[in-house]
């Protein structure tokens, strides 16, 4: 039998989608300041403060859990800082959220509470980068004035969302060459039909590349190769700040830049809340939500 009194806090859409899906599975037992949500059940209690939050065996935070060591909330609501929280939160309880500090969770294991990080879940890992490279495709249609078919895209990063992007990429008829710094995963790309390059060897293409997505989660394309782009270049990255791509010397060359962090949560939000909340019962020992097929997470 499922034990466990599950709370979840703040975040964004996701958040809404992760309290509908264990709101119908009746395994949501609270809420508070999860933006434009209501439950639907007068079981479910609103929360009006975190304080109330020791009350409940687990916690379901955002993702990312924090940013300027505040709990991720939406604008209208009271801000929360980690150390309060922290401070809020009681021995034997958990807590599951996106990229969690080290210092928070060194604090909780010194208060015998138990982290979950939603980013270290391989299964969440690849359900989330199918989400992005949907997403991906969508922020290219939207901004390139020209089809993606026939089109030449540099692909920086040949990890779990660079792999899948340059399938759905090439499926539209893009020529898709892959640059990445792992000798493996160059063969894999090979292998799957994208021409390769390592990162040393940017130089002496970058000077006919108009369509560059960054997938890495660390420096790629810095000032010294900015320099090489044509002033038609148009630079995508998804990886979160400070990026793969130095933002600073696109804008100084006037080129066009686009951040595209957090896709998973604006371009899908209801698919990647539902993932979270299979993550989550995966961490407390309850598997899916009843009625998942297993063709659910990709």
């Amino acid at each position: 039998m499922f034990h466990d009194s599950i709370a979840v806090i703040g975040g964004d859409a996701r958040q809404k989608w992760l309290a509908r899906t264990l709101e119908r599975h009746h395994l949501l037992s609270a809420v508070y300041a999860v933006p434009d949500y209501r439950p639907a059940s007068s079981q479910i209690a609103v929360l009006d403060g975190p304080d109330q939050l020791s009350a409940y065996t687990c916690i379901a935070a955002p993702v990312p859990l924090a940013r300027n060591a505040q709990v991720t909330m939406p604008p209208d609501a009271p801000p929360l800082s980690l150390a309060l929280l922290v401070q809020i939160l009681t021995a034997g309880q958990r807590i599951a959220g996106g990229n969690l500090p080290v210092a928070f969770v060194e604090q909780c294991r010194n208060k015998q509470i138990i982290t979950h990080d939603y980013l270290q879940s391989e299964p969440l890992a690849l359900g989330n980068a199918a989400i992005t490279a949907e997403g991906m495709l969508a922020v290219l249609l939207e901004c390139t004035p020209y089809t993606l078919q026939n089109t030449a895209v540099l692909l920086l990063g040949y990890g779990r969302c660079g792999l899948l992007l340059a399938q759905k990429l090439q499926a539209l008829g893009s020529v898709v060459t892959i640059c990445e710094i792992d000798p493996a995963r160059r063969a894999l790309a090979r292998a799957q039909g994208f021409a390769t390059l390592p990162p040393q060897a940017l130089p002496t293409v970058l000077s006919d590349c108009e369509l560059i997505v960054n997938t890495a989660p660390a420096p790629v394309l810095t000032a010294d190769l900015i320099r090489h782009l044509p002033a038609s270049a148009m630079l995508f990255d998804l990886a979160s700040s400070p990026g793969g791509i130095c933002q600073q010397a696109a804008e100084a060359r006037d080129l066009f830049y686009r951040s595209c962090p957090g896709l998973p949560g604006s371009s899908a939000p209801q698919t990647a809340g539902e993932l979270l909340a299979e993550d989550l019962l995966r961490f407390l020992g309850r598997g899916k939500p009843p009625g998942k097929d297993d063709g659910y997470a990709c």
